[in-house]
């Protein structure tokens, strides 16, 4: 899913959670989650590219599909169900729980959104791939992938 969605996304859950809730730190937590765990695209770009950032060259190596190897390391359903238990073990504090809310929101979108199987989003099954994408990726996802 593109920037923007994930943007939109966190914007229209973060504002039904402080609605519903009226917790800020709900609220804030679920946002930066939501959008920012694809932070790690960026690490997945250095790995390949090294520490030469050009912004046109990220978002085509992306959405380009020019990838070999992708790491992901915070896109995992490992990390959401650890977050649920960290949530449940702090009594449900709202920084916490948003920070899981956002985080699985994506973690859904992507997975609605990427044509992909479930264990692409395991962050354990991509390890065991060698993190290698002709093993995890589905073959011809390109004509079905909507980014």
């Amino acid at each position: 899913m593109t920037p923007k969605y994930h943007v939109a996304a966190s914007i229209t859950i973060s504002g039904i959670l402080f609605l519903i809730f009226r917790s800020w730190g709900l609220a804030i937590a679920s946002f930066v989650s939501g959008v920012f765990i694809d932070l790690d695209h960026v690490l997945d770009y250095i790995f390949e590219h090294g520490l030469h950032l050009d912004i046109k060259k990220f978002f085509h190596f992306f959405y380009g599909e020019k990838y070999k190897k992708l790491t992901l390391i915070l896109h995992g359903w490992e990390w959401l169900v650890l977050l649920v238990i960290v949530s449940w073990l702090t009594d449900w504090n709202p920084w916490v729980t948003g920070l899981t809310i956002g985080w699985g929101q994506h973690m859904l979108f992507d997975r609605l959104y990427n044509i992909s199987t479930f264990g692409t989003y395991s962050f354990f099954w991509r390890l065991k791939k060698g993190f290698d994408t002709n093993k995890f990726l589905l073959k011809n996802r390109n004509k079905y992938n909507r980014n």
